[in-house]
């Protein structure tokens, strides 16, 4: 009997935790899609062109797929948890940095800055731990699923956010999305 209760404990533990993940990742999304819709006029308020718009994605995404690496194999070595909240730590300060950035060069340094904080792949190794051999297909459809939805959810969040908040908001309102993630 005393097994079969720290059985069930278990399994709802392993539940909320996976519900946890999947929020946490559900969220960031969000936040990247809400970014993405409003930061082509955010780069022209700055005084932008295509090609510093161009610099500004594409910094972001060098480091985020620089960051990944290190950060996924420190998360093997001192936890998940740990990696994760300092992935997050960096990427909310690069967040709330472009939030206030007032140029094209501190926007593409602080872009730099938000992308370093990797852990989205540590999120994605969390659900695979949680998943038998067997079973990880599931978890990985999960996962893909927030991606989804939090993309789906960001555009259409982003526009209204941009539109009513003004596009300088887009960071504010990602920035709190992982501060919430981060809780």
């Amino acid at each position: 009997m005393e097994t079969k209760i720290k059985d069930l404990e278990i399994e709802v533990r392993s539940k909320v935790l996976l519900f946890v993940v999947l929020t946490a990742n559900l969220t960031r999304y969000i936040g990247v899609s809400i970014i993405q819709i409003g930061l082509p006029q955010f780069v022209l308020d700055l005084s932008g062109t295509l090609i510093s718009y161009g610099l500004v994605i594409g910094i972001f995404n060098i480091t985020q797929s620089l960051f990944q690496f290190p950060f996924s194999s420190l998360s093997d070595k001192y936890g998940r948890r740990t990696m994760v909240l300092i992935g997050l730590l960096i990427y909310i300060a690069g967040t709330f940095l472009c939030y206030i950035a007032n140029s094209i060069l501190e926007l593409l340094i602080y872009r730099a800055i938000q992308g370093a904080g990797a852990y989205s792949s540590i999120l994605q190794a969390v659900v695979g731990d949680m998943y038998k051999r067997d079973e990880q297909g599931k978890g990985m459809a999960l996962y893909s699923l927030t991606i989804s939805l939090g993309y789906f959810a960001g555009t259409a969040i982003g526009g209204y956010v941009a539109f009513y908040l003004g596009f300088r908001s887009i960071f504010l309102i990602t920035g709190l999305l992982a501060i919430i993630t981060a809780i």
